[in-house]
């Protein structure tokens, strides 16, 4: 019965976006390493998952106001090239540390 719900559910709205489940995968292992190293010692593609992340939810989306077109164009970026410049994760770090001055793992969290 649940599998025929959702093989209808797949047909009406597509399948799950790739981008949340891929983020979600890694979202305990980055909650504790931002919880103990803070959000500077996360590597590029740790950074970038987070930054998918926060983009694919809505709720913790709105924390990020205004700065949502500028994390979607380096998010882009980041799919076609693999990398960031060192001022676009300065921007990214900058972002998320005034959208989020509480703890971000807390939040992290109740996803």
């Amino acid at each position: 019965m649940s599998s025929a719900f959702l093989r209808v559910r797949q047909w009406l709205f597509g399948s799950k976006s790739v981008r949340l489940t891929s983020a979600k995968s890694t979202a305990t292992a980055l909650i504790d390493r931002i919880a103990h190293g803070g959000l500077r010692g996360l590597s590029d593609e740790q950074l970038m998952s987070v930054v998918e992340l926060l983009l694919a939810n809505v709720g913790l989306r709105t924390g990020l106001r205004g700065n949502v077109r500028y994390l979607d164009s380096v998010s882009r970026q980041w799919g076609k090239k693999g990398s960031i410049s060192a001022r676009q994760r300065q921007g990214i770090l900058n972002v998320l540390e005034r959208a989020y001055p509480h703890n971000l793992a807390a939040v992290l969290q109740y996803i």
